[in-house]
């Protein structure tokens, strides 16, 4: 799609690895669903350069193609991503005034109800995955270790959107205490 990751299909073959060689409890599937006026799209702000970084509301904020526009094809799983009824679906992003690449904290500091979802139904442990590593991932793993729970990364599960993001996310991670480990540590062959 128009914020396309490279190395995404590999993503999804260890997605779907892990959920069929491994035992979850709970699946939740995290997905942006933005406004079309939502705050981090360029095309919302003349004259923004994509991937650009700019004040915005008093927050500096980065630019971002069109992208996830809740209800159309663009928000729409992949298709070769495996899915059961039984999935938790959160959307994330649903307003248009607030950034949020993590699924528990958005960007204004508010917690979302996926800690009560979860801490619900017992989850102590999370396996994060999906895309991208350096933002939405990453983000969502280290506020999941910050809220108390034992908090993993599967590393080959993941692509990041650039290198040196990618570096500052895994140093961000370490601090925080997220583990990182692989498909094969979890599913050996």
């Amino acid at each position: 799609g128009s914020l396309a990751v490279s190395g995404s299909p590999s993503v999804i073959q260890a997605i779907n690895r892990l959920r069929g060689n491994a035992s979850y409890g709970h699946v939740v599937r995290t997905r942006d669903w933005h406004p079309a006026e939502h705050v981090s799209f360029a095309a919302n702000h003349p004259g923004a350069e994509l991937y650009s970084s700019k004040e915005v509301n008093g927050k500096t904020q980065v630019m971002w193609p069109v992208h996830c526009v809740a209800d159309t094809p663009g928000a729409a799983f992949q298709k070769d991503l495996v899915v059961q009824e039984s999935d938790i679906v959160f959307s994330k992003g649903e307003d248009k005034e607030v950034e949020s690449y993590s699924a528990f904290i958005d960007e204004e500091g508010e917690i979302t109800p996926l800690k009560g979802i979860l801490e619900q139904r017992g989850v102590k442990r999370l396996y994060v995955c999906g895309l991208a590593f350096d933002y939405c991932v990453g983000n969502t793993a280290k506020h999941a270790q910050q809220l108390g729970f034992e908090t993993y990364v599967v590393r080959d599960a993941t692509r990041s959107v650039a290198g040196d993001s990618e570096a500052a996310m895994e140093s961000t991670l370490n601090d925080a205490g997220v583990k990182l480990v692989t498909t094969e540590e979890l599913c050996p062959s």
